[in-house]
């Protein structure tokens, strides 16, 4: 997500954002952006640049008890500090580009609103797809937001697929595999009319 918004979103282009601004110099030295770059790799295969540099530098990254590395390990010391407690940096051309990278977060939060109200944006039309089964996002994050948005109204149309898996990560490639032409080239075609598509739970991609 940290890579996309560098790479195309124009406040962040226009601020001179990089992902290597906001991360640890473990997380840039294990080769994980290399990977994600080289669009050649799975989720996984990415995850594992840094789960392979973390057994050869423990002293380096380190995973919490739930076999998972935290932000603090992750993330650039002022970033994490920024993103935790608000704590600007004396540079201030990097609290700029933290600055950014915060703003662009939240306007790409389907939840955000000032005062973390749930509400549509203003002249916002979305397109939700979910899974009926998935072990990390179930469907119920979905049906949570039609609860809050309104269901298919003149701003949000919402889809639920089934599958034969309940798996995070095969659900998503299903929906690819069987579904992607049967929904979202009709709306590249123009023939819904929802202008953002939100992939919401286990895909995780915002057009």
């Amino acid at each position: 997500m940290l890579k996309g918004l560098c790479d195309s979103d124009q406040e962040m282009i226009a601020a001179g954002c990089k992902p290597e601004d906001f991360l640890s110099s473990a997380t840039i030295k294990s080769g994980v952006l290399e990977r994600i770059a080289s669009k050649e790799f799975s989720t996984d295969g990415c995850d594992n640049a840094i789960y392979d540099y973390a057994t050869k530098h423990p002293e380096e990254l380190k995973k919490n008890d739930n076999d998972r590395f935290p932000a603090d390990q992750l993330l650039r010391e002022e970033a994490y500090q920024f993103m935790l407690n608000g704590t600007i940096p004396a540079d201030a051309d990097y609290a700029k580009k933290l600055e950014v990278l915060k703003h662009c977060l939240q306007k790409n939060a389907i939840w955000y609103k000032d005062g973390g109200v749930w509400t549509p944006p203003a002249n916002a039309k979305f397109t939700f797809f979910h899974s009926m089964k998935d072990e990390v996002v179930p469907i119920s994050n979905m049906e949570s937001l039609g609860s809050k948005w309104g269901w298919d109204n003149a701003n949000c149309k919402y889809i639920k697929y089934d599958t034969e898996t309940y798996k995070h990560c095969d659900v998503g490639t299903v929906f690819f595999a069987w579904y992607y032409d049967d929904y979202v080239c009709e709306i590249y075609r123009n023939k819904w009319k929802a202008a953002n598509i939100h992939f919401q739970g286990e895909l995780g991609f915002n057009f």
